[in-house]
């Protein structure tokens, strides 16, 4: 179990508690401003939720390494695009298996429109790549 919180903790959780209206939050840090030992353990458990709560406010939402119009190729040769990649992948940059996610490009379109006479795709939507990086000329 981690350490009681310091005073000026709680009363920087009592703020955030007031803000939100979280009424039983801020009597038990007034408690605990009080009579911080009797208290401790009881006000430790909501401390720790309005940390992660204050944590989570704070932080700012993750942004996506993989770009939801690109294709990548992924585990076992996989072709998705940014938006349909596992979350490990989008977020990451990497695979679920912990490898990096290669970004198709025209020339790797070109390849396969030439050996299998079709544009690269995404397995899952069948999103090709867009019209601005293929191949001037080439039919979807």
């Amino acid at each position: 179990m981690s350490a009681l919180p310091t005073a000026g903790e709680v009363r920087r959780i009592r703020t955030a508690a007031l803000r939100d209206g979280d009424r039983a939050s801020v009597e038990l840090c007034d408690v605990a401003l009080d009579q911080p030992t009797t208290f401790g353990g009881v006000v430790e458990l909501t401390c720790t939720e309005a940390r992660m709560k204050l944590a989570d406010a704070a932080s700012p939402a993750p942004k996506p390494k993989l770009l939801d119009d690109a294709l990548y190729l992924t585990d076992n040769g996989r072709v998705v695009c940014g938006k349909d990649a596992g979350a490990s992948a989008r977020f990451t940059g990497r695979d679920i298996s912990g490898q990096r996610v290669a970004r198709v490009t025209t020339k790797d379109d070109a390849y396969w429109l030439a050996e299998l006479g079709e544009h690269i795709s995404c397995e899952q939507c069948g999103k090709r790549l867009p019209a601005a990086e293929r191949a001037s000329g080439a039919s979807r």
